[in-house]
């Protein structure tokens, strides 16, 4: 990981090793092409802080960069995970402005930001598992016939077929319950000090099984995301076994081998990217987590069977900063978008089965008076789409495959922003033939609707995000 002089000296250390390994497994399900300037900038300081995750600059470095390239690409870069990463790097942004608004210096080591930051990380890890288990106490999730639960379930018996389908084990009307019990468990607890390991063993299972299905892009940051609730004195044990394993396994030969697999690794993903063959490079990432993490937790376990009874677990604590029960307030918030019909996507509302468009909302105990806005309540039902070639893929054009498909609506939001952008890129003449709630239209030239081909602005078209809405309920991101 590092040399013997910039060995871990904290917690915080890995974290940031952890963290950086995630990104790079994450960037193999992105859109954004690595010969854009940022996304090429922040795969260069992923694997940077790899061998270097005690420095504080670079840390800062990769924080302010990947903010830039998730502002660039907004709103299509936030995914839910996205979402994550920039609370984190919004915190260590906020971290280093508070150090330096108070002593007026740079932190030296990212040692310094422990005390700030992993009460603030694990306060946002018990939002996001509060967000998780809300949205999917709906009726949609609790229904054995489309339940997401159901449906990764036999995802998963279809990837490792030797695993009892749910209609053999009995258990479809009892899945959505246990998953939704296990989701919510994994926060409870960790908030025990006593409970914690088991904890961390069933999230590792969760997020292992959800790689497995081809969701590694989420489970990739998990690797970094319980750090901040493992033993305050692991760094020290982590230290103490590289120093073995570099007398034992001869250290430079050791080094060079991790070089040289990360090197293939980041040459492969930006020639996977660069020849616009993202499938392949999902599967480079989903093995890379298959193979790393079972391998880190594992490492993990055993540094823990045998740790000193001094390194205790670290104490509640919460966060006392003002910028920092803010940034969780505005963490919380846009998670909550869903309910105030302000978007949809980026939410943590994933794979949950979640409507609360118009005439469509099951939540179970949320009331749908607290929605303010209305960008979900009018749908559009496209049914030819003609003259439409995709611009980039982070751009998500999918008016025509929705087409192809069948029946789904989208939101006139996102029907406009699809269309204005494909006029703005000159892919005039477009054919539509639509329909709303109130009426069916038929454009010889979509183009030359002044309404259509203006889109939404700037502003509105950079913070909200819709996904489909399917007329027959399923299980969808």
């Amino acid at each position: 990981m590092t040399s013997p002089n910039r060995a871990p000296s904290s917690n915080f250390a890995i974290f940031v090793f952890l963290f950086a390994l995630g990104m790079l497994i994450h960037k193999t399900q992105l859109w954004e092409g690595l010969s854009q300037p940022l996304p090429l900038a922040t795969t260069a300081l992923c694997v940077m802080l790899l061998f270097r995750p005690a420095s504080a600059r670079l840390l800062l470095l990769f924080a302010v960069a990947t903010l830039l390239e998730a502002t660039w690409y907004a709103p299509f870069y936030f995914l839910n995970h996205m979402v994550y990463v920039a609370f984190v790097c919004f915190g260590i942004v906020g971290a280093f402005v508070s150090i330096y608004w108070r002593e007026r210096r740079v932190p030296s080591s990212v040692h310094e930001l422990e005390a700030i930051l992993f009460p603030l990380f694990r306060a946002g890890l018990y939002v996001m598992f509060a967000f998780v288990v809300l949205h999917k106490s709906n009726a949609g999730f609790f229904d054995s016939v489309v339940s997401c639960a159901l449906d990764h379930f036999g995802k998963l018996t279809a990837q490792l077929p030797w695993i009892p389908s749910a209609e053999s084990l009995r258990i479809e009307a009892a899945l959505p319950l246990l998953a939704w019990l296990a989701e919510g468990s994994i926060a409870v607890l960790l908030f025990f000090k006593r409970s914690r390991q088991l904890a961390l063993y069933l999230a590792f299972g969760f997020h292992y099984l959800m790689a497995i299905n081809g969701y590694q892009g989420f489970s990739a940051f998990a690797l970094s995301m319980y750090v901040p609730f493992m033993p305050v004195g692991l760094h020290k044990q982590v230290a103490a076994a590289y120093h073995v394993a570099r007398a034992r396994f001869h250290g430079a030969t050791l080094l060079k081998t991790v070089l040289v697999l990360i090197a293939l690794f980041t040459v492969a993903m930006t020639l996977g990217h660069a020849t616009g063959r993202t499938y392949q490079m999902e599967r480079v990432g989903r093995w890379w987590y298959l193979a790393a993490s079972p391998l880190i937790f594992f490492a993990y376990a055993y540094l823990f069977s045998r740790r000193h009874p001094s390194n205790t677990w670290p104490a509640a604590s919460v966060p006392g900063q003002v910028w920092q029960l803010a940034l969780l307030v505005l963490f919380a918030t846009q998670s909550f978008m869903p309910y105030l019909g302000l978007k949809t996507e980026s939410s943590f509302s994933m794979f949950s089965n979640l409507r609360t468009e118009e005439g469509e909302w099951n939540h179970l105990f949320l009331p749908e008076w607290v929605k303010i806005g209305g960008f979900q309540d009018s749908l559009v039902l496209v049914t030819r789409a003609d003259g439409m070639t995709l611009l980039r893929p982070w751009e998500r054009d999918f008016i025509p495959e929705l087409v192809a498909e069948g029946p789904t609506l989208i939101t006139e939001f996102e029907f406009k922003r699809q269309i204005s952008a494909h006029c703005r890129a000159g892919q005039a003449p477009i054919t539509l033939s639509y329909t709303t709630a109130s009426r069916t239209y038929e454009l010889a030239d979509a183009c030359q609707d002044p309404e259509l081909s203006s889109g939404n602005g700037w502003v509105l078209e950079k913070f909200l995000w819709f996904r489909p809405v399917m007329r027959q309920q399923q299980c969808i991101h």
